[in-house]
């Protein structure tokens, strides 16, 4: 079939085929939603975390009292 023959998409047919199955649409987004969200609600939460501190022997001449908190990133 030549380009010019081909059928165009008209927006409108779309939005006519939505609003005929508007509540299978609403219906489905909420037991979508509903799934998801009594999933997240039901798992034990599980928090971590992590620290390095990191150490350079050697090189403390005693006169600063604060230079390990220079060292220390989260």
């Amino acid at each position: 079939m030549p380009e010019s023959h081909r059928e165009t998409i008209d927006i409108r047919e779309y939005v006519a085929t939505l609003k005929a199955h508007k509540w299978s649409v609403i219906l489905t987004l909420l037991l979508v939603v509903g799934s998801a969200l009594a999933f997240s609600f039901s798992q034990t939460p599980i928090y971590s975390a992590t620290a390095r501190l990191l150490v350079v022997p050697g090189t403390s001449n005693g006169t600063t009292t604060n230079a390990p908190a220079l060292y220390i990133t989260t």
